[in-house]
């Protein structure tokens, strides 16, 4: 509202503004309001997850051997893996090797003799926390039937017997053991065989021995199952020297003095 003084319209007056009122007024009520606010600043604070990170794994996690399909084996080095994680710091530092499984997805595979690349699956324990990379991520490995053979066993002499003696005809028992493992291994097997040592005294040897798969080269053939692990076997140390049993001839040369005559010969 305009006042009019002296002809001239003057502007009205403003109020002058009161800033201790401003500030002092109803100053409980603002306090409150302050700490009621700076309570839900800290508790959305703590309540905020941390930020996440990215870190490798301090460690290798070892590959699972998987379950195979029944009448199936799988052959090749697993090893283990390198695995690249993400997420929440303190969730991180909390993990150990046993909070990692790291197995083969055997879906694609195709079974048969020849090497294929399989890829690795790491499941971590913490749902918080995820697989990044996986280092290598593939494993090479073999899908092979599994199969099963019958052979006998046979000796080999570790060492030669003592001096003057040679070793007999071993005799085993069981004679035959059976073979079990992958196809392609069970095929290069050529024999089975139980080694024996001769000790310095030539004495039968008597001994419980474990057969051995080997090649036609005689190395051994790992990834073959031998049963049983054990056999006895029995071989005994002759003499080579040759011996015979023969009559002792006698002759008499000269003549008898007169008045004395021969009764009888006696040797010994």
């Amino acid at each position: 509202m305009r006042v009019p003084f002296g002809g001239v319209t003057l502007p009205p007056l403003r109020r002058r503004l009161d800033v201790r009122r401003l500030v002092l007024g109803d100053l409980p009520m603002k306090a409150a309001a302050l700490a009621v606010a700076l309570v839900l600043w800290i508790a959305a604070i703590s309540s905020a997850p941390p930020p996440e990170v990215t870190v490798q794994f301090d460690g290798r996690v070892p590959v699972e051997r998987p379950v195979v399909p029944e009448g199936y084996v799988v052959r090749g080095q697993l090893g283990d893996i390198g695995v690249r994680l993400r997420g929440p710091g303190p969730a991180l530092a909390a993990l150990g090797q046993q909070h990692l499984r790291a197995t083969l997805d055997l879906s694609a595979v195709v079974p048969g003799p020849e090497a294929q690349e399989v890829p690795v699956r790491v499941a971590v324990a913490d749902e918080r926390v995820l697989v990044v990379e996986v280092s290598p991520a593939t494993v090479a490995v073999r899908l092979e039937r599994r199969t099963e053979r019958i052979l006998a066993v046979q000796a080999r002499f570790a060492n030669e017997p003592p001096a003057g003696f040679q070793a007999g005809a071993a005799t085993f028992r069981p004679q035959e053991v059976s073979l079990s493992g992958p196809e392609s291994l069970v095929a290069t097997v050529a024999a089975v065989l139980a080694t024996l040592r001769f000790g310095d005294a030539p004495v039968d040897l008597a001994q419980g021995v474990q057969p051995v798969a080997v090649d036609a080269a005689g190395a051994r053939v790992d990834g073959v199952q031998v049963d049983p692990v054990s056999v006895q076997v029995s071989a005994p140390v002759l003499s080579t020297a040759t011996t015979r049993t023969v009559p002792v001839l006698w002759q008499l040369r000269g003549t008898v003095a007169p008045g004395y005559w021969i009764s009888h010969v006696a040797t010994d």
